[in-house]
């Protein structure tokens, strides 16, 4: 009895079929695992349906205070000398190539000049 079971835990002894056997079952585990949690989901779906309740992330985003037109527009930025010198170094870092930066032109500063001109 005893060298039965011996030869039959050898992993050595173990088949093509044994193995696929064990993976299929595993297989089939992970999948009734999957499928019971989605039916666990959809029956609570269903049972929040049924029983109406109000979704509380829509009751958190209507409780908050809408911000007017005004507050929602940007200030102006001030670009210091400072940081432009470090956001072009950190560009500079990252394109590592061929390429180099030969100047920063402000888009605002552009349309002053054009339209002193």
């Amino acid at each position: 009895m005893r060298f039965l079971l011996a030869q039959v835990t050898d992993s050595q002894t173990e088949s093509f079929t044994d193995l696929l056997i064990y993976q299929g079952t595993g297989l089939m585990i992970v999948l009734m695992v999957l499928g019971s949690l989605w039916a666990v989901v959809a029956l609570l779906s269903w049972l929040m349906a049924w029983l109406q309740l109000p979704d509380p992330a829509v009751e958190q985003i209507s409780s908050k205070p809408v911000p007017s037109r005004a507050s929602l527009t940007k200030p102006p930025i001030e670009e210091h000398p400072e940081l432009v010198a470090v956001m072009t170094a950190a560009i500079h870092t990252v394109i590592q190539g061929p390429f180099r930066i030969v100047s920063i032109k402000d888009s605002n500063s552009e349309k002053k000049h054009d339209t002193q001109e």
